[in-house]
């Protein structure tokens, strides 16, 4: 069975949604694009470290559980691409 994995900016965009946050007011409380910012929510860019550290400062975002979650999606995503390719089952 395989697992499934969903990027980790499709989270944050539920959580900024709930609280009423726009993308564009988060983007500038952590000095971002509000461009870039949306292509991590849109799950087209990948969350790195910092922004991740940055959400955790400023929203309460656990910096290591969304890591663990980008880490999670690369694995699946990659997996997917090996078994495409014949080169894992």
């Amino acid at each position: 069975m395989q697992k499934m994995t969903i990027h980790p900016g499709l989270i944050i965009k539920s959580y900024l949604t709930q609280g009423q946050i726009s993308s564009s007011f988060a983007a500038q409380k952590m000095g971002m694009h509000a461009s870039q910012f949306c292509d991590i929510l849109n799950g087209k860019r990948d969350l790195n470290s910092r922004v991740a550290l940055l959400l955790e400062q400023e929203f309460g975002y656990s910096a290591r559980e969304l890591m663990h979650l980008q880490a999670e999606y690369d694995l699946e995503k990659e997996r997917s691409l090996l078994t495409k390719q014949g080169l894992l089952p």
